[in-house]
């Protein structure tokens, strides 16, 4: 149908549009495509609103789709509601404006939905709308408040350099495709609660100018977050990620919490910048974890974590102080070379004997650091391998170290074999008070 014949079965009502819907659908070729008849077909079962403003209200609520629709360049002036429409074929609302409330509650997309260059001026939902098949909202602008709430999209999705301007949730959205943030951009508060990925997440580039919440989401496949914005404070508590996962020079401004986090692919935050505090509390790192070169400029709690592989924090700044690695299970030494403090006040580097050039007393000394602000000092020692036979050689020996080290204020064992002392400041340590490898 044209314009002017779509706009006349509107006029006639819910009723007379469904029983055209089930007319024509009836004389669906059988062989779709493939049928000789399908493009005579399509012509007959296409609606075609392009340019077309809509003054009033414009109710298709519960409305049958059965070929394509054609709302490109439409102007939706007052409240459009979409709520529980069956679209069988392509629908297109490209550059087209949403002035008044947008409803797609409960939709069915069965083919492609392509949103791209749309404007939502005021409240946009797609709550429980289901997406068969691409779903395409390209530089797509979303004034007001916008929820995704429990949509799922079974093939990919694009939400490539979109901006929400409004408090913006997607909670328990389900993504079975490809899902493309790359470049997004979001002005207030979003969540991600409960999300799940089913194939690759990409959030390259995304500015997430407030808070952000991706509590007890998974994501199966791929998940990146490269050169990510977190304007605001950022949970990942409790999220899963089953594969490889990237935070490649990502920046933290606010609070960050990924305490019981689940890494079991490989995980990176190389050069990643948080600027205040970062919890890792509980976390498991299945593969290998990466902060080469990352700088936490508050405190960071690895406290309890399980590290089931590589740890490298090779080059990492820690602007404000140790951080607490309680109770962490390391099945392989952590990396800790050259972890240094921006300011000068904490430098670390291996220290052997100056009269033997051997290790001191059978423990390497990983790293030294000063705290001029803490008042405190603090070694960090890294046990050699025992000689073959000599099994006595055990972590446990270091205890020694708490009577015969004075002014000792903390000890800390994070794993089989490095181990952590923090004394006054400006105490001098004794290497012939260290244990020796006999014990």
């Amino acid at each position: 149908m044209n314009v002017e014949e779509s706009r006349t079965l509107l006029k006639k009502g819910r009723a007379a549009w469904n029983a055209w819907a089930k007319a024509i659908s009836s004389k669906r070729p059988v062989n779709g495509v493939d049928d000789g008849c399908w493009n005579e077909w399509l012509d007959q079962a296409t609606v075609d609103f392009r340019s077309v403003s809509f003054d009033a209200t414009a109710d298709f609520s519960e409305f049958k789709f059965p070929g394509n629709v054609k709302l490109d360049k439409a102007i939706f002036r007052q409240t459009a509601c979409f709520n529980r429409a069956v679209f069988e074929g392509e629908v297109s609302l490209d550059e087209s404006r949403f002035i008044g409330r947008a409803s797609f509650q409960k939709s069915n997309f069965k083919s492609d939905a392509i949103f791209d260059n749309t404007s939502f001026g005021d409240v946009a939902q797609f709550d429980e709308a289901k997406f068969e098949q691409g779903a395409s909202f390209f530089n797509t602008s979303f004034e007001q408040y916008t929820s995704f709430y429990n949509a799922k999209f079974k093939k990919d999705v694009w939400f490539v350099e979109s901006n929400f301007k409004s408090k913006t949730r997607f909670n328990n959205v389900n993504l079975q495709g490809n899902a493309w943030f790359n470049n997004v951009k979001f002005e207030q508060e979003v969540s991600f609660y409960n999300a799940r990925f089913k194939q690759e997440a990409s959030f390259y580039n995304a500015r997430f100018e407030q808070d952000v919440s991706f509590i007890e989401s998974s994501f199966t496949a791929v998940a990146r977050f490269n050169d990510a914005l977190f304007g605001g404070n950022v949970w990942f508590k409790e999220a899963t990620f089953q594969r490889v996962s990237s935070f490649y020079q990502a920046t933290f401004s606010g609070v960050a919490w990924f305490s019981s986090a689940r890494f079991n692919g490989d995980v990176s935050f190389a050069t990643a910048n948080f600027s205040r505090q970062v919890d890792f509390s509980g976390s498991i790192f299945g593969n290998s974890a990466n902060f080469l070169e990352t700088r936490f400029q508050g405190d960071v709690n690895f406290s309890a974590i399980q590290s089931r592989s590589k740890f490298t924090i090779d080059s990492a700044v820690f602007e404000w102080r140790v951080p607490d690695f309680f109770q962490a299970n390391f099945a392989e030494s952590p990396r800790l070379d050259h972890i240094e403090n921006s300011q000068g006040l904490w430098h670390f580097s291996k220290k052997k004997d100056p009269n033997t050039g051997s290790p001191l007393a059978g423990i390497e000394t990983v790293g030294v650091a000063v705290s001029g602000s803490h008042s405190r000092t603090v070694f960090l020692w890294k046990r050699n391998p025992s000689p073959p036979g000599n099994d006595r050689q055990s972590p446990a020996s270091a205890l020694l170290v708490r009577d015969l080290l004075p002014n000792l204020l903390e000890f800390r064992t994070i794993d089989n074999t490095t181990i952590v002392l923090v004394a006054r400041r400006n105490h001098s340590l004794d290497r012939r008070l260290l244990p020796s490898p006999s014990l």
